[in-house]
């Protein structure tokens, strides 16, 4: 899938929304894997590493009638998703305005430090016991 401008994706109902689906290289990945299985998900990042990221999961659907093409402008096809939408970790999303990298992503010589939710009584429990950072024990 391609991403476009700010106003790229449309929400057009409670719990959906459509996006265009542009001309490319005719390779048909994005509209072929969604006729075989309309399961998808999206991740929605601004990479300022501080901003929440959403997650949305729901099933697609491929349409080419007159009045949802004309909703946006230049779409061969338009993609319909009925979702739900997550909160999603932002531990391993940069800053990249100010070129720094998210501190919890693990390099030489520096360990990343544990996510406060992970302290979290009900969290702690059913953390896997080889958990790093403090599963069951």
């Amino acid at each position: 899938m391609r991403s476009g401008a700010p106003w790229f994706i449309h929400i057009v109902g409670p719990g959906t929304l459509e996006f265009p689906e542009y001309d490319g290289n005719s390779m048909y990945r994005t509209l072929g894997n969604i006729s075989r299985n309309p399961n998808v998900g999206l991740l929605f990042v601004k990479f300022d590493g501080r901003s929440n990221r959403i997650r949305v999961s729901g099933r697609a659907a491929i349409l080419d009638d007159a009045e949802t093409l004309a909703r946006h402008y230049a779409a061969k096809l338009v993609i319909r998703v009925q979702c739900e939408l997550f909160s999603n970790c932002p531990r391993a999303v940069h800053d990249l305005p100010n070129d720094r990298l998210s501190v919890y992503v693990p390099s030489p010589g520096h360990e990343p430090p544990a996510p406060e939710w992970k302290s979290r009584d009900y969290v702690r429990e059913i953390l896997p016991e080889n958990d790093p950072h403090g599963g069951r024990g």
